[in-house]
């Protein structure tokens, strides 16, 4: 009887694998083999691992252990030159692959695809197919086309939002919602692209970025990924920011076919076999992308813990306080503002406790308690079989609102209990807690204990014409005001103030605006109740259609940007502004102390820097300084038949109404304008704008 060679093959394996001077007995032993004589068992400690195999062996095992939720889709990428010939093949590829099975979209160039051709003949298992085919607007008769396969294990929720066939492109757009993202997005755009050889590069270049762009748009934070057969084209200069992923060989020695992405380090790239006779190798496009979860560890802060009970005992602890003791010492409004603050947040930090909360970088800021129940029971309420309930929520700490004392606001700038209840009362407690460590929370809660103690302060404040250092040190945060900031100017400077001292401007800001509501400008829509953007667009738009029904009309418009203009208020020219606007003097003392030799400095990543004293411009921030700017500027408008002034914060549009040619008007403006930005010492034109 013959022994099959199987058996004869697998009898040396077994006796190789015994043989101690096979590498397979540093294993251990196998199975059924404990007691054979000879096998040397080596014992390893635990921190020797066995090594991956392949260099990318740790992406491809994180991506079979995710399989249809990876962070970022699993793509096939193929010029496949006539997808009907090669279905069969892609068929037995998507069934007993890996690669292709599990891969969250498949994208295919030059599908060869007319009408002829139907969906029911390119159907695959458990894929969706969205097809761009070639039309007569590319100038060509046959070839091209574009298409997707979309797994259903990986997402339904798709839809097609841009066909796009020219001499010069083949472009197909989606956007997906898969039934899993990372926190930090929530839609993924998917572009397909083929370009010709013989296309003009800087016409499809344009037209991949203009349709970036419009997305970007509509969805920010969105990850935009544009894959296709580029030939000659690139996107670097285009759209710089997006990094490309494909490194391998695609056609012969050359990389045709291109993957961009505008999420760092996503992708990384290997081979695959071609489908049929095509020239061009099928690239497998797996994510390597580390979520925010992943990247960075967990930031641990001590919270406060408010309840009922505990404001109640806060309360009483600032209601049996002697505040006469601490106004008593004969020491500097400054000293005593100091003691006081000092004072209370000694209490704060002996009533309220304090629970230690991780924060992780995939947390969205407006995500609070209260919102993350009400998504736990809707979630619920969906599962069950009974219809979801409306879920209505009201504040529990919304107090009764107390009505105003308006007559208390009179020109000898004298400010009592009630007009300090009233303002603290409706500060919102959800803000940042200033420099000086006094919370919201703290002033809304014990506004009837902290009205008496504060009104003083602030009376003794305008009567001396002084702002306590701690009311007007304010601590900068860098805003960025683009996407990818490069300099200084890219960042807007938000000053954080204190929240006392925010009362104070609230209260002053009053009676400034019944001493100067006469000499705003009525065209600015900035800064000024029932008056928005669109207010100034309206208006700006209206008047320029109205006057060109007119015959033998046009419209001249010089729109005007100021770099950082709230940092280039000098408040000397302020001071003398509001003295022209006979503003009290009591009140431009006060102004002018809170302008100049004000404390700053900057807080970016936990880290602060020294500080430093500013006595220019006015803090972006604080309460008072949007109107200050704006009667700062007030001085400079205009608005008749022939030119008019519209404002909205900085912006300044100057337009010019001109009949018959005659735009004399219009040039004296400008000349005008430039006068009075001459005076205008510290400001400058954005001239990028």
């Amino acid at each position: 009887m013959a022994v099959p060679a199987s058996s004869i093959w697998l009898l040396c394996w077994l006796r190789w694998t015994l043989d101690e001077r096979s590498p397979w007995s540093m294993l251990g032993p196998a199975k059924g083999a404990l007691n054979s004589p000879g096998l040397v068992q080596m014992n390893f400690p635990r921190e020797v691992k066995l090594r991956k195999r392949g260099k990318g062996g740790g992406i491809r095992k994180r991506l079979r252990k995710r399989k249809s939720k990876p962070p970022l889709p699993s793509m096939i990428l193929g010029n496949v030159r006539s997808l009907s010939n090669k279905i069969d093949e892609l068929r037995a590829c998507s069934k007993h692959m890996f690669e292709y099975r599990e891969a969250s979209v498949m994208c295919f160039i030059e599908t060869w695809l007319n009408n002829n051709i139907i969906d029911s003949e390119l159907v695959l298992s458990n894929f969706e197919l969205a097809r761009a085919d070639r039309t007569v607007e590319s100038g060509k008769k046959r070839g091209g086309g574009v298409c997707f396969y979309i797994n259903k294990a990986w997402c339904s929720n798709w839809r097609i939002r841009e066909q796009l066939c020219t001499p010069d492109i083949e472009l197909l757009t989606i956007s997906a919602r898969p039934f899993y993202l990372p926190r930090e997005f929530f839609l993924i755009f998917l572009t397909v692209c083929y370009i010709h050889p013989n296309a003009n590069i800087d016409n499809a270049s344009e037209t991949i970025s203009s349709t970036v762009h419009r997305y970007e748009t509509m969805a920010p934070d969105a990850p935009q990924i544009i894959l296709g057969d580029f030939n000659k084209c690139t996107l670097k200069d285009v759209l710089p920011t997006y990094e490309q992923a494909i490194s391998v060989e695609t056609r012969g020695s050359a990389t045709l076919d291109l993957c961009y992405c505008n999420v760092k380090n996503a992708y990384t790239s290997k081979i695959c076999s071609k489908l049929g006779n095509s020239d061009h190798n099928n690239i497998h496009i797996m994510p390597k992308y580390k979520t925010k979860l992943k990247q960075s560890k967990p930031v641990v802060i001590q919270q406060q813990l408010w309840s009922t009970e505990v404001v109640e005992k806060l309360r009483g602890c600032l209601a049996c306080t002697d505040w006469d003791i601490m106004l008593d010492v004969d020491d500097t409004l400054d000293v005593r503002v100091s003691t006081i603050s000092a004072y209370i947040s000694f209490c704060v930090d002996m009533v309220i406790p304090k629970v230690t909360k991780k924060i992780y970088a995939n947390e969205k800021p407006w995500i609070s308690n209260q919102l993350r129940k009400l998504l736990q029971d809707k979630r619920i309420a969906h599962r069950g079989k009974d219809t979801p309930k409306i879920l209505v929520t009201k504040n529990e700490n919304e107090d009764t609102e107390i009505r105003e004392n308006e007559t208390s606001l009179v020109n000898n700038a004298v400010i009592n209990v009630v007009d300090v209840r009233n303002v603290f009362a409706k500060v919102k407690p959800g803000k940042s807690t200033g420099p000086d460590g006094i919370g919201n929370r703290v002033i809304k809660y014990c506004n009837q204990e902290l009205a008496p103690i504060y009104t003083k302060l602030f009376n003794e404040s305008l009567a001396s014409g002084t702002v306590p250092n701690q009311w007007k040190t304010a601590c900068i945060s860098p805003i960025p005001k683009i996407k990818n900031p490069k300099e200084l100017n890219d960042y807007r400077p938000i000053a954080i103030t204190s929240n006392v001292g925010k009362c104070l401007e609230k209260i002053v800001l009053r009676q400034l605006l019944d001493q100067t509501k006469l000499f705003l400008d009525p065209l600015q829509f900035a800064y000024q109740s029932n008056r928005s953007v669109e207010d100034a667009v309206l208006f700006h738009l209206h008047n320029i259609y109205q006057h060109l029904d007119v015959p033998k009309s046009y419209v001249r418009c010089l729109y005007i940007d100021f770099s950082s203009a709230f940092n280039t208020v000098e408040p000397g020219s302020l001071v003398r502004k509001l003295k022209e606007m006979n503003v009290n003097d009591t009140l431009t003392s006060w102004i002018y102390n809170f302008l100049t030799k004000r404390f700053q400095y900057v807080k970016l990543n936990g880290i602060l820097s020294d500080k430093r004293t500013v006595s220019i411009g006015t803090p972006q921030g604080s309460v008072i300084s949007p109107m200050l700017f704006s009667l700062f500027t007030s001085s400079f408008r205009a608005n008749s038949n022939e030119c008019c002034i519209v404002k909205y914060a900085d912006d300044t549009v100057i337009t010019g109404y001109i009949t018959g040619n005659d735009e004399t008007s219009y040039r004296q403006l400008g000349c005008d304008f430039y006068h009075w930005w001459y005076l205008f010492d510290y400001a400058t034109i954005l001239y990028s704008k």
